[in-house]
């Protein structure tokens, strides 16, 4: 300190300036951590399009619960026969994706089904199917800051006692997860552990479903969880320590096969119904190819909306953001606007969006600003507009280096 006094004209001034160039350094540095641009992005090549090398997979991910408010982006896609996970991460100023480094990643247990990533976004859990080498079951990953994989563990058993995991969800608080299974198995719920993200089975025995014919989704609306299947809507109440009900009540039923499942705003629930090729197949009737809806009243019982079912032909994957419901199909994606109300469903002005194919599973990134959709080996993006309208993202579509994935989903 005396000798910077002595020389303030000079060696301060040359000190000061030497501290703020260091300064500068670092905050440049330390900037380009948060994503990655589009431009790098638009190959969407198989393996690292970026620059920097995955980390090491810590035990608790990226901080365990809670902990991935300030972390990066990452969309996830694989499916029954893929035998690795791609992840790719979002930009989150245009929407593009780079593959992460040493994507894609191997698959652990079974003949992957569904995925659901921890709210955290720390954990993705997979719900694997039984083969002729494998029992089935339900997989743990971790997921590094830099969104690598690393299996937690070995697989975890089907709590349904041999009945095939096919779809899986985690509640918003992270502290349980629910598995839905094949015919006259139901749903299954698992604690997790906070810090390692594991899972320990809380419903080991089979269930009692009210004319039950086989699980294809499931959803968590407050208390209750939601099953779709081939006669309509089954529900679940989920009880105090997170473990669910063992009797499964019919809350509404149709003549045609309902799949997937969606929830608006915590109080509407949307289901789309197959249309099943052959002529004269039972779940083909004259309700397949729609979005039915209903609301959700305090007991957990349903209410049709009075809009629905809306007709969408070869609709497959669905998926929600804000007041917006998105439906993909041969025709691209059509867009509805849902009344916060009654909710009600009006298609936008412009729907549906070209997608170049027909399109599969959706997802929606944190934001809500980007819609991506499987298209055979690609994903396309969508930057969402105002009032949902959507216009390509740059670069799009991105290519899944081989893969030919059907499950995609995105960190919370």
């Amino acid at each position: 300190m005396n000798t910077c006094r002595r020389t303030a004209s000079g060696t301060a001034i040359r000190i000061i300036a030497a501290l703020l160039t260091v300064v500068a350094f670092v905050f440049i540095s330390c900037g380009g951590s948060g994503g990655s641009s589009g431009s790098s992005a638009s190959s969407g090549s198989s393996g690292a399009s970026g620059g920097s090398a995955a980390a090491t997979p810590a035990p608790t991910g990226n901080g365990g619960i809670g902990g991935n408010s300030a972390a990066a982006e990452f969309l996830f896609a694989s499916g029954p026969n893929v035998n690795s996970i791609g992840v790719w991460q979002i930009d989150p100023a245009a929407g593009g994706l780079t593959q992460v480094s040493g994507s894609p990643f191997p698959a652990v247990g079974g003949q992957l089904q569904g995925m659901a990533v921890h709210p955290s976004g720390a954990f993705l859990y997979t719900a694997n199917a039984p083969t002729t080498s494998d029992p089935g079951g339900i997989t743990a990953y971790s997921i590094s800051s830099a969104g690598a994989l690393a299996a937690i563990g070995p697989e975890v058993a089907d709590a349904q006692q041999g009945g095939a995991a096919l779809r899986i969800t985690v509640d918003s608080a992270g502290t349980h997860a629910y598995v839905a299974g094949s015919i006259a198995i139901g749903a299954a719920s698992y604690t997790i552990e906070p810090n390692s993200g594991t899972l320990t089975p809380l419903n080991p025995q089979p269930f009692d479903f009210q004319d039950h014919h086989g699980t294809e989704d499931l959803a968590i609306v407050n208390q209750t969880v939601y099953l779709t299947s081939a006669v309509g809507i089954d529900s679940q109440t989920i009880n105090t320590d997170g473990s669910l009900s063992t009797t499964a009540i019919g809350v509404a039923r149709t003549t045609v096969l309902m799949d997937r499942l969606v929830v608006s705003g915590n109080k509407f629930l949307y289901a789309t119904t197959v249309i099943v090729p052959p002529p004269g197949n039972p779940f083909a009737g004259p309700e397949a190819g729609h979005i039915y809806g209903w609301t959700v009243n305090g007991d957990g019982s349903l209410s049709p909306i009075a809009s629905t079912p809306v007709a969408l032909s070869g609709v497959a994957g669905t998926a929600v953001s804000a007041n917006l419901l998105f439906a993909g199909s041969p025709a691209g994606v059509s867009v509805y606007a849902v009344d916060s109300s009654t909710g009600a469903l009006s298609q936008i002005p412009g729907s549906p969006f070209s997608g170049s194919g027909q399109l599969g599973d959706l997802a929606v990134d944190h934001s809500g600003k980007f819609l991506y959709a499987l298209n055979g080996n690609q994903i396309v993006g969508f930057a969402i507009g105002s009032g949902g309208a959507l216009s390509p993202v740059r670069g799009s579509p991105f290519s899944t280096g081989g893969l030919q994935p059907s499950v995609l989903v995105s960190t919370p």
